[in-house]
C-alpha cells in the first residue's frame, strides 16, 4: 500500500490538529480495533468507560504508566 507523505502545499488555517500513521496490521484487525471499545483501549492505551455508540460520547482516561522524572 503506497502512502502520501507529501506535505500539502495548502496553507489555510484550520481549527484541527491532523497527524497519520500507518498500521502495520490487517484491515480486519484495524476495523475491529476502531468498532470495539476494548480492542480500540489495548491499542491506544485507554481505558474507556463503556462501548461505543453510534452518535454518543465516550469518556475514558490513558492507561499509560507514570514515570518520576
Amino acid at each position: 500500500m503506497a502512502v502520501n507523505t507529501e506535505t500539502p502545499n495548502d496553507t489555510k488555517s484550520t481549527d484541527r490538529i491532523e497527524k497519520r500513521v500507518v498500521l502495520r496490521a490487517p484491515r480486519t484487525r484495524v476495523w475491529r480495533a476502531l468498532s470495539n471499545a476494548a480492542e480500540f483501549g489495548t491499542w491506544f492505551r485507554v481505558k474507556l468507560e463503556g462501548a461505543f455508540t453510534e452518535g454518543k460520547a465516550v469518556r475514558g482516561r490513558l492507561s499509560i504508566p507514570v514515570t518520576s522524572m
